[in-house]
């Protein structure tokens, strides 16, 4: 899926839409956007702007912590976590400079200042005993916490980010071929504070920091040849990027302090090109192809209880004391993409087509690493000794895919289905790896798992149109084979998915009523690929129903009553299961409940 952001359009009248929405949870929501034409057919802007708050749909009870041995009470603060408080504006100037030249400058800026989401432990918000006596802890539920959507934190959670970006691009129709160049810089800076372990205890908490900043250029040449059967793109591709991100953690009741620090450095380079020859009229072929040079730098300064975690001598280490010491590392890879491809017209409205690609995903670093500990297993080789700051390579993807698009019954039918098979070369999984430098001590590791992933699946979209009557439907079928079922599980990979519309329209002297419904399946899903916490992190299958009946006058004005999720169906988004000394926690995060509400909109 590609979103485009409307751009000014010196062209078109002036004109906008206004769209005020009130719903449960006191959730408040304005946008509107306006075109200007400031010289006719030369000189435009258009400004909008989004505005949503919300109440939060759960409840997170906030807690003394506790401290050895002795429960946690909770507090007079209950905090409304998963609210909303975002604002958004945006906007645009397009200048026609003559006929071949087109200049357009964009700009967007962002802020969400929030509570952040509810982290439920689904094993427990209740801890009891002793952390680190092994036959004297576990998890219960709270009379409160049995209500799915509340919690309980030892701390106030927040979750700010605000960003901002500007763009610049420049269309010069050469007359052979016609040149885009286009300039972008974007920061972003983001604070989260949350409770880890979803309990009443002071276990494990995090405050998350990251700024980046990225600046990129990308130039195309584009136009056709070969009677204009041939059309043809070549371009280059150049970013930089530069960032910091720190978590500062507190596990045991503040007994342990660690700090993953690190700055990063990133360059990536690429050239393209995309043919397209039209052999006949029915028959056309295509290929491209990519080829990137990436740089990953990090300076990882990384504390645990304020003193250097990385074990000397290592590649990269600086030591200037105790408590003040860098690991650098510094990867360089470079990898290709390509794609090829025939599309061939049965019939006007009858389109057949095959085609083949490879795809690579960037390697990186690893940001939370703490180096070398030689005492830790190897999960993903059994052995004893892992480097958590080992970067990990690109991620490579061959796949091939046939399909049938087609418009049947003079239109009235919309139907396409597609089956492709995946091939997945060194498959880049976060997941939780427990390390022996101090007790308790996990790290986020990107890992490349080991073998071949297989992918293969079936795709079906249709669309028919029974006079006021409209059904959509859609569904996947995806088979996923990981390299060593035994170990690993496929992440986020549900095998079902389907979905169904029904819309009804009711035209009238004054505009139409518009009444429609949606159904959505998708089945179980795992969301950490190794088998140890499979049963913790499994996700069960979940329908979804949504409505909405609208009132679409001819005057540009409407008015929605909507709902989602209506039946108000209980699921978690994700989980993450682990086991800092051994004590299992599942820190859970919640689906969206029933949410309904009001959307008045004018267009003018």
């Amino acid at each position: 899926m590609k979103i485009i952001a409307k751009k000014a359009d010196p062209s078109a009248p002036a004109g906008g839409y206004v769209s005020l929405s009130y719903g449960n949870c006191n959730y408040i929501a304005a946008e509107a956007g306006i075109n200007l034409p400031i010289v006719p057919d030369l000189l435009a802007i258009r400004v909008a702007g989004t505005m949503r708050l919300q109440d939060g749909w759960t409840k997170t009870i906030v807690t003394d912590g506790g401290s050895i041995g002795v429960g946690a009470v909770p507090t007079c603060t209950v905090v409304d976590t998963n609210d909303k408080n975002f604002k958004s504006v945006r906007g645009s100037l397009v200048a026609k400079a003559s006929e071949a030249l087109t200049i357009t400058l964009a700009a967007d800026y962002t802020k969400n200042n929030a509570n952040g989401i509810l982290t439920r432990n689904n094993l427990g918000d209740v801890f009891s005993g002793n952390v680190f006596d092994p036959t004297n802890r576990g998890f219960s539920f709270s009379p409160e916490g049995r209500d799915f959507r509340v919690g309980r934190s030892h701390l106030i959670p927040f979750s700010n980010l605000s960003q901002w970006g500007a763009s610049g691009t420049v269309e010069w129709n050469l007359g052979p071929a016609t040149a885009k160049l286009i300039l972008a810089h974007r920061e972003v800076d983001v604070k989260v504070r949350s409770d880890v372990d979803g309990s009443d205890a002071f276990l494990l908490d995090a405050s998350y920091t990251m700024d980046m900043k990225q600046d990129s250029a990308e130039l195309q040449l584009t136009g056709d040849a070969i009677d204009d059967r041939l059309h043809w793109l070549v371009g280059g591709f150049w970013f930089d990027e530069k960032g910091s991100e720190s978590t500062d953690s507190f596990a045991f009741y503040g007994l342990d302090y660690r700090v993953s620090a690190s700055d990063a450095f990133n360059k990536s380079k690429s050239v393209f090109s995309h043919l397209v020859f039209d052999i006949s009229d029915r028959l056309s072929a295509t290929i491209g192809g990519r080829y990137t040079w990436d740089g990953k730098k990090i300076e990882n300064n990384s504390r645990l209880n304020t003193f250097c975690p990385f074990l000397a001598p290592q590649e990269g280490l600086v030591v200037r004391s105790a408590t003040d010491c860098t690991l650098t590392r510094d990867a360089k890879t470079s990898f290709e993409s390509w794609t090829l491809g025939l599309d061939y017209k049965v019939a006007p409205d009858v389109l057949l087509y095959a085609k083949s690609g490879r795809a690579s995903r960037s390697g990186g670093q690893q940001a939370r690493g703490y180096g070398l500990d030689p005492t830790a297993l190897n999960p993903f080789t059994g052995e004893i000794g892992f480097d958590s700051s080992a970067p990990f390579s690109p991620e490579t993807l061959t796949d091939v895919e046939v399909g049938l698009k087609c418009l049947l019954f003079d239109r009235k039918l919309k139907f396409n289905i597609d089956y492709y098979h995946s091939w997945v070369k060194d498959q880049q999984q976060a997941t939780i790896v427990p390390l022996t430098l101090s007790p308790g001590l996990t790290t986020t590791f990107v890992a490349n798992l080991p073998g071949t992933t297989k992918v293969q699946g079936v795709e079906v979209e249709s669309t028919l149109r029974l006079g006021s009557l409209t059904l959509d439907a859609s569904g996947s079928y995806t088979d996923v084979t990981v390299s060593d079922p035994a170990v690993f599980v496929p992440v986020l990979s549900p095998k079902w998915k389907a979905s169904f519309t029904a819309t009804y329209d009711i035209p009238v002297s004054y505009g139409t009523y518009a009444l429609s419904a949606t159904y959505g399946y998708t089945s179980e899903q795992f969301a950490n690929a190794t088998t140890a916490f499979s049963a913790l992190t499994r996700l069960a299958p979940r329908e979804v129903v949504n409505a909405r009946a609208a009132l679409n006058l001819k005057n540009g004005l409407s008015i929605a009553l909507w709902g989602k999720n209506i039946f108000d169906e209980e699921y978690y988004n994700s989980n993450a299961g682990f086991a800092p000394l051994g004590l299992n926690i599942n820190p859970s995060f919640e689906g969206a409940p029933r949410e309904y509400g009001l959307t008045l909109t004018a267009n003018f």
